[in-house]
């Protein structure tokens, strides 16, 4: 991966709200004059990769495209990548208690905040609105849901994404996918990425010594 360093959140926001005030269009201008090749790529509906773009330029000094041709360091070996799945109706129960947990630790006030904040929801910025689950939640604080219909608004939503983030990974031919379930996951996975590190190590080995 590109060594892209972080860039403070404040900046993020400043540009989001930069962008409602003065639209894409002349957003996009200030990056052509930043990094012209990258805002060649920027559509007037890519708002997340323009507020990439310009967060990092204006952090760096250095324009976005070149930190993505920057090639890593050290020169050893590639990149390997792997896939972690869980069994479906795990995942469902796992996205359940996640969606519950949120709500437990303030996502409804942290909403209720929001949505007064920006008078109604749709001046919620982009980056709210688009996310799962708040559009839902201002519906629970309008009285139009009930607690538990919220939820499980949110639970199909957030299985919904879940399934389109694994069919846009599984068109990766270089993934290599390995299973889990239960508690014991993390150590079945940890177990599977070494024995393959090791199969591919000894192939390498193998082929040198062919060579």
């Amino acid at each position: 991966m590109s060594p892209i360093p972080s860039v403070d959140s404040q900046i993020r926001h400043q540009i989001d709200d930069e962008i409602d005030q003065h639209g894409m269009q002349l957003m996009i201008e200030e990056l052509a004059k930043l990094d012209p090749a990258y805002a060649a790529k920027v559509g007037v509906h890519d708002r997340k990769r323009l507020i990439r773009a310009l967060e990092v330029c204006r952090t760096t000094g250095i324009p976005f495209s070149e930190w993505h041709a920057h090639e890593p360091g050290n020169g050893v070996g590639k990149a390997v990548h792997f896939g972690l799945t869980r069994p479906r109706e795990e995942l469902k129960e796992i996205i359940k208690r996640r969606v519950n947990s949120m709500i437990e630790n303030g996502w409804i006030d942290e909403t209720r905040k929001l949505a007064t904040q920006y008078s109604a929801a749709k001046s919620l910025p982009p980056s709210v609105s688009e996310s799962i689950g708040y559009r839902t939640l201002i519906r629970l604080l309008n009285d139009e849901i009930n607690l538990n219909e919220a939820k499980e608004l949110i639970c199909i939503a957030t299985r919904q994404f879940a399934k389109r983030q694994m069919t846009w990974f599984k068109a990766d031919m270089s993934i290599e996918w390995l299973s889990g379930t239960g508690s014991h996951a993390e150590s079945e996975w940890v177990g599977q990425i070494i024995r393959s590190i090791r199969i591919q190590k000894t192939t390498e080995l193998t082929a040198e010594d062919i060579h």
